[in-house]
């Protein structure tokens, strides 16, 4: 067996994003992340496609990477948890995250302490977590909580639906573009598991969208989220024929 070489800590966390400047702003809004500019990635003959962060008791640095397709697929899943020390530390997040308008869980109990889960612009899940441990019983973890569920791993029961949306020729990619920003919206909706735009490999004016909820009530309710019904206003014209939707119930 080979010896494993020496490393020392973690030298920076990349986090996908859809939208740089966007999401500039927001991690500067919630967490006080100042940008490094002597690190941007922006080669002499093409354009700036990530940026270094210094996030102030983060203790390691922290990258936003451009990459849509990485953080579509990374919507719902938590990479990063930051520490408190205590549930009043959270309350104080609260506070915080309310004064700016910014969408967040609440407090709920994890697998050991407490924790507030607060989604990015593309839906990855921020945590923050307690170091107090809350010593209860492993019955009163909310293990299925929708704001806890990391991405398409549902449990059985989920509720999902795959939908087929034909563009009119010419509109599909001011289609796409709808579709991505609609998908935004509903990966913070309560009960939203997943939701995943896809563009099929032989027809490019065809898409497959798949998202999942945490039971049917969620998804029912999806069409009242904000956003949506301007999306049918201006998607409404682009989309060709009639869109076809299959409901599925998770069995395993």
């Amino acid at each position: 067996m080979t010896t494993i070489p020496p490393y020392a800590g973690i030298h920076h966390l990349q986090i996908p994003v859809s939208d740089l400047d966007r999401s500039i702003d927001w991690y500067g809004k919630v967490l006080g992340a100042r940008r490094r500019g002597n690190v941007d990635h922006k080669p002499s003959d093409g354009p700036l496609f990530a940026v270094g962060l210094e996030v102030p008791g983060l203790g390691v640095g922290f990258e936003l990477r451009l990459n849509p397709t990485a953080a579509a697929g990374m919507a719902g899943c938590g990479p990063l948890a930051i520490a408190v020390e205590d549930p009043a530390d959270l309350d104080a997040w609260v506070e915080h995250l309310d004064a700016l308008g910014v969408e967040h869980s609440p407090v709920l109990i994890g697998i050991i302490g407490w924790v507030l889960v607060v989604p990015d612009p593309d839906g990855i899940k921020l945590r923050i977590y307690t170091n107090a441990n809350h010593n209860l019983e492993r019955s009163q973890i909310q293990y299925h909580s929708p704001w806890l569920e990391n991405g398409p791993f549902g449990r059985s029961g989920t509720t999902a639906a795959v939908g087929r949306i034909s563009a009119v020729p010419g509109s599909a990619d001011e289609l796409e573009s709808l579709l991505i920003s609609l998908g935004a919206v509903a990966r913070k909706e309560p009960g939203n598991l997943a939701y995943h735009v896809h563009r099929t490999a032989d027809d490019p004016n065809e898409f497959v969208i798949y998202e999942e909820w945490s039971d049917p009530a969620a998804i029912e309710k999806r069409e009242e989220a904000p956003g949506f019904a301007a999306f049918l206003e201006k998607a409404g014209p682009l989309i060709a024929g009639e869109p076809h939707v299959t409901s599925l119930v998770r069995q395993d």
